[in-house]
């Protein structure tokens, strides 16, 4: 391996969709994974003759070019299900994924009142704070 060689560790979603966009952009790339298949949390495993999900399948974006990616990887196996889901956190149910001002309802208040004051301490230095110069990033040039 020579040159602008990429590894990647790891074949769930992210590693592949990395993988899946450096070769796109023509960067040589490998992708590494210890298990004896891809999909990481996502997937689904056979023990005795029966599937059992790994973990959750839920694929959620507000970002129409990631779900058109999304739609063209998994292709004819992306069931489309409108489906409500819950978690429950402090002691209450939100819906999944959690609105935010779900979170701050429920969210204890010896919790909520240092969060809020960080929060607005972080966002009035953001305000007065220049964004530092990043350089172009050679990747795919």
């Amino acid at each position: 391996m020579k040159g602008n060689n990429v590894i990647v560790l790891g074949g769930g979603i992210a590693g592949l969709t990395t993988a899946w966009r450096l070769a796109e952009l023509g960067v040589p790339v490998a992708v590494f994974e210890q298990d004896k298949s891809v999909g990481g949390l996502s997937k689904t495993v056979e023990y005795k003759k029966f599937l059992f999900d790994y973990s959750a399948h839920r694929f959620n974006s507000d970002n129409p070019e990631v779900v058109r990616r999304f739609k063209q990887l998994v292709g004819k196996h992306c069931v489309h299900k409108k489906k409500v889901t819950y978690i429950r956190h402090w002691g209450r149910y939100l819906t999944y994924p959690p609105k935010g001002w779900e979170v701050i309802k429920v969210m204890p208040k010896k919790i909520l009142v240092p969060a809020a004051f960080e929060f607005v301490e972080a966002f009035i230095k953001n305000l007065v704070k220049k964004a530092p110069k990043v350089p172009p990033c050679p990747v795919g040039k």
